[in-house]
């Protein structure tokens, strides 16, 4: 990840429009943070059964928002 997060920084120092690449370069930074954060966090089975169900909860909390956003707008149009 760290190379792709180098390649990255090369693809947007030779780009014409910064700011879109780095938006993108901050992303990958985010996640980066975010993954080794949660390697850090799981040690054991039961850190584990946490993170899958706080995934999961999150999934279905976003699936469920994708859903009330659709039929609002099918309502509408």
């Amino acid at each position: 990840m760290f190379l792709f997060f180098a390649y990255a920084c090369g693809n947007v120092a030779c780009a014409d429009t910064k700011i879109y690449g780095l938006f993108e370069l901050s992303k990958i930074l985010r996640g980066l943070v975010f993954f080794l954060a949660a390697a850090m966090f799981v040690r054991g089975e039961r850190e584990l059964s946490i993170l899958v169900l706080a995934l999961g909860c999150t999934v279905c909390y976003e699936g469920a928002l994708a859903v009330r956003e659709r039929c609002s707008w099918a309502s509408i149009g």
